[in-house]
Protein backbone atom coordinates (compact mmCIF):
# COMPACT_ATOMS: atom_id res chain seq x y z
CA UNK A 1 0.00 0.00 0.00
CA UNK A 2 1.62 3.15 -0.96
CA UNK A 3 0.82 5.90 1.57
CA UNK A 4 0.23 9.62 0.86
CA UNK A 5 3.59 10.83 2.31
CA UNK A 6 5.49 8.71 0.08
CA UNK A 7 3.95 9.64 -3.50
CA UNK A 8 4.24 13.61 -1.60
CA UNK A 9 8.15 12.46 -0.94
CA UNK A 10 8.07 11.76 -4.46
CA UNK A 11 6.81 14.13 -6.21
CA UNK A 12 9.05 16.49 -4.28
CA UNK A 13 12.12 14.58 -5.30
CA UNK A 14 11.08 14.75 -9.14
CA UNK A 15 10.34 19.09 -8.22
CA UNK A 16 13.58 19.23 -7.00
CA UNK A 17 15.83 17.89 -9.68
CA UNK A 18 15.84 20.79 -12.00
CA UNK A 19 16.86 23.08 -9.06
CA UNK A 20 19.81 20.86 -8.41
CA UNK A 21 20.66 20.84 -12.07
CA UNK A 22 20.27 25.27 -11.83
CA UNK A 23 22.72 24.73 -8.83
CA UNK A 24 25.49 22.38 -9.96
CA UNK A 25 25.24 24.99 -13.22
CA UNK A 26 25.92 27.28 -11.08
CA UNK A 27 28.64 26.15 -9.24
CA UNK A 28 30.25 25.09 -12.47
CA UNK A 29 29.95 29.18 -13.26
CA UNK A 30 31.19 29.85 -9.79
CA UNK A 31 34.79 27.80 -9.76
CA UNK A 32 35.97 28.78 -13.61
CA UNK A 33 34.95 31.89 -12.32
CA UNK A 34 37.15 31.38 -9.35
CA UNK A 35 39.72 29.99 -11.74
CA UNK A 36 39.88 32.87 -13.48
CA UNK A 37 40.48 35.33 -10.78
CA UNK A 38 43.12 33.20 -9.25
CA UNK A 39 45.00 33.32 -12.70
CA UNK A 40 44.90 36.74 -13.26
CA UNK A 41 46.14 37.48 -9.33
CA UNK A 42 48.91 34.98 -10.20
CA UNK A 43 50.05 37.43 -13.42
CA UNK A 44 49.57 40.37 -11.36
CA UNK A 45 51.65 38.92 -8.69
CA UNK A 46 54.26 38.04 -10.89
CA UNK A 47 54.32 41.42 -12.39
CA UNK A 48 54.38 43.27 -9.17
CA UNK A 49 57.18 40.70 -7.90
CA UNK A 50 59.43 41.55 -11.04
CA UNK A 51 58.92 45.51 -10.12
CA UNK A 52 60.09 44.65 -6.25
CA UNK A 53 62.71 42.86 -7.73
CA UNK A 54 64.49 46.05 -9.41
CA UNK A 55 63.70 48.36 -6.67
CA UNK A 56 65.18 45.71 -4.51
CA UNK A 57 67.90 45.96 -6.66
CA UNK A 58 68.24 49.93 -6.91
CA UNK A 59 68.09 49.86 -2.78
CA UNK A 60 70.76 47.45 -2.57
CA UNK A 61 73.30 48.94 -4.81
CA UNK A 62 72.09 52.67 -4.40
CA UNK A 63 75.42 53.14 -2.12
CA UNK A 64 77.91 51.65 -4.33
CA UNK A 65 76.71 53.43 -6.97
CA UNK A 66 76.86 57.06 -5.38
CA UNK A 67 80.46 56.13 -4.38
CA UNK A 68 81.04 55.83 -7.97
CA UNK A 69 79.89 59.26 -8.60
CA UNK A 70 81.56 60.92 -5.71
CA UNK A 71 84.76 58.96 -6.56
CA UNK A 72 84.64 58.84 -10.15
CA UNK A 73 82.00 61.35 -11.65
CA UNK A 74 79.65 58.55 -12.83
CA UNK A 75 76.19 59.25 -12.32
CA UNK A 76 74.76 56.93 -9.55
CA UNK A 77 71.63 56.77 -12.52
CA UNK A 78 73.62 56.09 -15.16
CA UNK A 79 75.29 52.74 -13.63
CA UNK A 80 72.23 51.60 -11.78
CA UNK A 81 70.45 52.05 -15.12
CA UNK A 82 73.60 49.81 -17.06
CA UNK A 83 73.43 47.44 -14.27
CA UNK A 84 69.78 47.05 -14.01
CA UNK A 85 69.74 46.49 -17.98
CA UNK A 86 72.55 44.36 -18.29
CA UNK A 87 72.15 41.77 -15.36
CA UNK A 88 68.22 42.12 -15.65
CA UNK A 89 68.25 43.89 -12.22
CA UNK A 90 70.51 41.17 -10.74
CA UNK A 91 68.84 37.56 -12.02
CA UNK A 92 70.88 36.91 -14.93
CA UNK A 93 72.95 34.44 -15.11
CA UNK A 94 76.50 36.15 -15.07
CA UNK A 95 75.22 38.25 -12.36
CA UNK A 96 74.14 35.48 -10.16
CA UNK A 97 77.13 32.61 -11.24
CA UNK A 98 80.24 35.57 -11.00
CA UNK A 99 78.72 38.51 -9.62
CA UNK A 100 79.32 40.34 -12.84
CA UNK A 101 76.78 42.79 -13.49
CA UNK A 102 77.96 44.77 -16.51
CA UNK A 103 78.84 41.90 -18.92
CA UNK A 104 82.67 43.23 -18.60
CA UNK A 105 85.48 40.82 -20.27
CA UNK A 106 88.27 39.31 -19.53
CA UNK A 107 90.95 41.50 -21.12
CA UNK A 108 93.87 42.82 -18.95
CA UNK A 109 92.39 40.28 -16.12
CA UNK A 110 94.14 38.12 -14.25
CA UNK A 111 91.60 36.78 -12.00
CA UNK A 112 88.60 34.53 -12.13
CA UNK A 113 87.29 33.99 -15.04
CA UNK A 114 83.30 33.45 -16.05
CA UNK A 115 82.64 31.32 -19.59
CA UNK A 116 79.37 31.65 -21.25
CA UNK A 117 78.27 28.09 -22.73
CA UNK A 118 79.82 24.69 -22.15
CA UNK A 119 82.30 22.37 -24.34
CA UNK A 120 82.70 23.21 -27.40
CA UNK A 121 80.16 25.50 -27.29
CA UNK A 122 82.43 27.37 -24.94
CA UNK A 123 81.85 31.18 -25.86
CA UNK A 124 83.49 34.54 -24.62
CA UNK A 125 85.29 34.87 -21.28
CA UNK A 126 83.86 37.46 -18.51
CA UNK A 127 85.57 38.32 -15.31
CA UNK A 128 84.19 36.85 -12.21
CA UNK A 129 84.09 38.67 -8.90
CA UNK A 130 83.74 37.36 -5.08
CA UNK A 131 80.55 40.27 -4.41
CA UNK A 132 78.95 42.22 -6.97
CA UNK A 133 80.53 45.86 -5.40
CA UNK A 134 83.68 44.69 -7.07
CA UNK A 135 81.95 44.70 -10.50
CA UNK A 136 80.68 47.85 -9.95
CA UNK A 137 83.84 49.56 -8.87
CA UNK A 138 85.46 47.70 -12.01
CA UNK A 139 82.53 49.24 -14.06
CA UNK A 140 83.54 52.85 -12.71
CA UNK A 141 87.86 52.34 -13.47
CA UNK A 142 87.11 51.27 -16.56
CA UNK A 143 84.92 54.27 -17.68
CA UNK A 144 87.33 56.43 -15.77
CA UNK A 145 90.75 54.90 -17.29
CA UNK A 146 90.05 54.75 -21.15
CA UNK A 147 90.11 57.47 -23.23
CA UNK A 148 87.32 56.78 -25.45
CA UNK A 149 85.08 57.98 -22.25
CA UNK A 150 87.21 60.80 -21.31
CA UNK A 151 85.09 63.10 -23.29
CA UNK A 152 81.92 61.74 -21.01
CA UNK A 153 83.23 63.37 -17.71
CA UNK A 154 82.99 66.73 -19.20
CA UNK A 155 78.70 66.38 -19.12
CA UNK A 156 76.93 67.72 -16.52
CA UNK A 157 76.49 64.56 -13.95
CA UNK A 158 72.67 65.04 -14.18
CA UNK A 159 72.49 64.76 -17.72
CA UNK A 160 71.55 61.25 -18.36
CA UNK A 161 70.69 61.50 -21.27
CA UNK A 162 74.08 63.01 -23.08
CA UNK A 163 76.01 60.14 -20.97
CA UNK A 164 73.49 57.91 -22.21
CA UNK A 165 74.07 58.42 -25.72
CA UNK A 166 77.69 59.28 -25.08
CA UNK A 167 78.24 55.79 -24.21
CA UNK A 168 76.62 54.57 -27.26
CA UNK A 169 79.35 57.59 -29.26
CA UNK A 170 82.06 55.70 -27.61
CA UNK A 171 81.61 52.24 -28.27
CA UNK A 172 80.58 50.77 -25.06
CA UNK A 173 77.66 48.66 -26.58
CA UNK A 174 76.40 48.04 -29.68
CA UNK A 175 72.74 48.03 -29.74
CA UNK A 176 71.32 51.46 -31.63
CA UNK A 177 68.60 51.15 -29.16
CA UNK A 178 71.28 51.23 -25.75
CA UNK A 179 70.68 54.76 -25.23
CA UNK A 180 66.67 54.31 -25.16
CA UNK A 181 67.23 51.76 -22.98
CA UNK A 182 68.78 53.56 -20.18
CA UNK A 183 66.90 56.50 -20.59
CA UNK A 184 63.29 54.35 -20.33
CA UNK A 185 64.77 52.36 -16.87
CA UNK A 186 66.05 56.00 -15.64
CA UNK A 187 62.82 57.50 -15.77
CA UNK A 188 60.74 54.24 -15.08
CA UNK A 189 62.76 54.57 -11.72
CA UNK A 190 63.38 57.71 -11.11
CA UNK A 191 66.73 57.11 -11.34
CA UNK A 192 67.86 60.78 -11.93
CA UNK A 193 66.33 61.59 -8.20
CA UNK A 194 69.25 60.25 -6.51
CA UNK A 195 71.79 62.31 -7.95
CA UNK A 196 69.74 65.37 -7.15
CA UNK A 197 69.56 64.84 -3.66
CA UNK A 198 73.28 63.18 -3.36
CA UNK A 199 73.98 66.61 -4.93
CA UNK A 200 71.28 68.43 -3.01
CA UNK A 201 73.37 67.29 0.34
CA UNK A 202 76.44 68.50 -0.80
CA UNK A 203 75.08 71.86 -0.73
CA UNK A 204 76.00 74.34 1.83
CA UNK A 205 73.04 74.69 4.46
CA UNK A 206 71.69 78.46 4.84
CA UNK A 207 71.45 79.09 8.57
CA UNK A 208 67.75 81.22 8.96
CA UNK A 209 67.63 81.39 12.25
CA UNK A 210 68.18 85.47 13.32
Amino acid sequence: MVHKSDTLLFFKTLSSQPKLKVRLLMMKRFYFLFIISIALLNVSALRSGSQLSTNQYIDRYRDIALFNQQEYGIPASITLAQGIHESASGTSKMARKANNHFGIKCIGWSGSSYYTGSGKRRGGCYRAYDIAEDSFCDHARILKSQSRYAFLFKLDITDYKAWAKGLKKAGYAGDPKYPAKLIKVIEDYNLNQIVLDAIADTLPKMDLSL
